[in-house]
């Protein structure tokens, strides 16, 4: 069995055993199960939250989802791989002018040939990670650098805080002009036409645009994302905020041709 095959197996089981004890954890504490059970970032959210590591007041104090208006989407071309806007989930403080921005992580499509990978992007846009369409209306709290646990992250849990979704399949960084047709539907590269629609519907609605200080962070595939996109946010901030960028196991070792599998995750 080659060994992509064999990594995807062994993911799937791990974290189709994670489900039950996340959906535990959820009831226990009265908060939306669908948030935890739709992303790996969610699932582990509600394994902390069983285990006491997060506190159901934290959890509750969730983050609520929001697809950007097609207007935005459509000036800027921001599209998933299926063609949908891209969203965001975010928890605001309208007290404070401060805001972490994380960037979801999730790998990359990937194959042995290049169509093969065209198929796994393809594979990608009927779900979560290529579509803003299956979004649940809450999401729980991530914690780390996103929780809303004062305890826990006692320099940041009083900032604004936006989880950027992750809806490309090549860390925020394609802008290909066309879509790349495929059997079943055509494919959209559009990452980073979706990073800046995103940054510019959260300047326009949501205060963004009065930042004093920004970190841009994110794990695997999105810390691979934070290299791409550092210097980029800054000119979109201007030169009076004061920005950093915090990656989270961004970078992958070498991998040979025969590893496909190795890559972000």
């Amino acid at each position: 069995m080659p060994a992509q095959q064999v990594l995807g197996y062994r993911k799937l089981s791990f974290l189709s055993a994670l489900a039950p004890v996340a959906s535990a954890a959820a009831a226990r504490c009265r908060v939306p199960a669908v948030g935890m059970m739709t992303s790996r970032v969610g699932l582990l959210a509600g394994v902390a939250l069983r285990l006491g590591f997060v506190t159901c007041a934290a959890a509750q104090a969730g983050m609520t989802s929001r697809t950007i208006p097609q207007a935005t989407a459509d000036k800027h071309g921001a599209k998933c791989l299926n063609g949908a806007p891209p969203s965001v989930e975010i928890r605001l403080n309208a007290s404070s002018t401060k805001w972490v921005l994380f960037l979801e992580g999730g790998g990359w499509c990937f194959g042995s040939t290049p169509d093969a990978t065209l198929a796994s992007c393809a594979g990608r846009a009927r779900g979560g990670g290529g579509s803003s369409a299956h979004n649940p209306p809450t999401a729980p709290d991530y914690g780390g650098v996103m929780s809303a646990n004062s305890t826990l992250n006692p320099r940041f849990h009083s900032w604004n805080q936006v989880f950027m979704k992750y809806c490309d399949g090549s860390s925020f960084g394609g802008l290909n002009a066309a879509p790349v047709p495929h059997s079943a539907k055509p494919v959209h590269f559009r990452g980073r036409a979706c990073f800046d629609a995103l940054v510019q519907d959260l300047q326009k609605s949501y205060g963004l645009s009065k930042a004093t200080e920004v970190i841009l962070s994110g794990g695997s595939a999105g810390g691979l994302a934070v290299f791409y996109n550092l210097d980029h946010l800054a000119e979109l901030l201007g030169s009076k905020v004061m920005l950093t960028g915090f990656p989270d196991a961004g970078v992958s070792p070498p991998s040979s041709p025969n590893s496909a599998a190795v890559s972000s995750a």
